[in-house]
């Protein structure tokens, strides 16, 4: 192998980092988003239903949609699902790729066939 200078602890560390492919930066979880704290049920449910067909979905927290959107970006989340009041009400979903920059409009009932059409590597 490649010599690396290090020792004790850090040395394994550094080997061990080594190891890890760091272009695998795209976390394998889908970022829910509520404009208000109204759909915060709502949007709590369609994780749960996420999460039940073998999806990470994490509910992002922050005082305003702005401030959610720019813990998105950060986090690099493979997907987002922003809902208002409209989305709560309709029942219509708008998915925005991170990848691609996609973005999809699909019907709550169709949420989990469509994870599954799309998305599958992403399973965990």
């Amino acid at each position: 192998g490649v010599d690396t200078g290090a020792f004790g602890f850090a040395g394994g560390i550094e080997r061990l980092s080594l190891m890890v492919d760091v272009g695998e930066k795209i976390q394998k979880t889908i970022a829910m988003i509520s404009s208000k704290q109204e759909q915060d049920s709502y949007v709590l449910s369609l994780a749960k239903n996420i999460r039940e067909a073998n999806f990470g979905a994490s509910f992002i927290l922050g005082k305003d949609v702005s401030s959610k959107l720019k813990k998105v970006t950060q986090e690099e989340f493979f997907c987002t699902i922003i809902i208002g009041e409209a989305e709560a009400n309709s029942g219509n979903l708008n998915i925005k790729d991170a990848i691609t920059r996609e973005q999809f409009s699909i019907k709550e009932e169709n949420l989990v066939e469509f994870l599954n059409s799309q998305y599958k590597t992403y399973k965990i």
